[in-house]
């Protein structure tokens, strides 16, 4: 029996051995057709792909920003009167075209008429006196060169004609000036333009300079845009003028 045992064992080895040998030599069959395979199959052919050179060189960074602004007259004059008084007649609208001179708005002149009348009153009366003071003086000059009057007395009447003469001077420079304020009750254009604005209606009291009338001359324009600071700022550190375009929607 234990000869049997032995030959059991005897057995099963080489059985054991026998399958490994078959392993192996199926591994490498398979191994050996697999390289077989690879090698007959041909090599792919790589992609052709087409690259296109473009030359690059440094530029400067543009910082183009837009602006929204407008149109505005270079010259643009604020018309009120010199003197006070109540509007009685605003002939000049917004848009209307005036000529230099010509008359924009009136006020009540009454008044200033009547210190013109008074003005004028004076300049006569002063005149009267300066001419009888003349006379005075003549005569008194004629008696005292032959001796039939003191110099004391040509004196008083010397001295009589000069304040006549200047009383004569200050009633024609209140005449003036009652003329002059005579004539401010007259608005007027002080070059040809356009009426952009109004500031007051007839039968309104109205101040010294209180604009009456807005006058833009439209002969020279200007584009204004609010830009920040910061946009005029140089990365040196300090301030440089951009270029400008301007573009319009329409004819302004």
């Amino acid at each position: 029996m234990i000869a049997a045992l032995h030959h059991n064992k005897s057995l099963r080895r080489r059985l054991v051995a026998g399958s490994i040998v078959a392993l192996a030599c199926g591994a490498a069959t398979v191994w050996h057709g697999a390289t077989s395979e690879a090698s007959n199959v041909a090599p792919a052919t790589p992609e052709t792909k087409l690259v296109k050179a473009v030359s690059v060189s440094p530029a400067p960074a543009v910082d183009n920003r837009v602006a929204v602004g407008e149109i505005k007259p270079r010259l643009e004059s604020d018309l009120g009167f010199r003197i006070s008084g109540k509007l009685i007649q605003r002939s000049a609208e917004v848009g209307a075209t005036v000529k230099k001179g010509e008359i924009l708005a009136r006020i009540d002149d009454q008044d200033y008429r009547n210190r013109l009348a008074s003005a004028e009153a004076d300049v006569a009366a002063a005149q009267a006196v300066l001419v009888e003071a003349s006379a005075a003086e003549a005569r008194i000059s004629a008696l005292l060169a032959k001796g039939f009057t003191t110099r004391a007395n040509h004196d008083a009447t010397l001295k009589n004609l000069r304040s006549a003469e200047a009383k004569l001077k200050s009633a024609n420079i209140a005449f003036a000036m009652a003329k002059d304020q005579l004539s401010y009750t007259e608005l007027r254009a002080e070059f040809d333009g356009i009426v952009t604005a109004t500031g007051a209606e007839a039968g309104q009291s109205v101040n010294v300079g209180q604009m009456v009338v807005r006058l833009a001359d439209p002969s020279n324009r200007d584009a204004v845009f609010s830009i920040a600071e910061a946009a005029f700022a140089s990365e040196r550190g300090g301030r440089e003028i951009p270029a400008v375009t301007v573009s319009l929607l329409s004819n302004p």
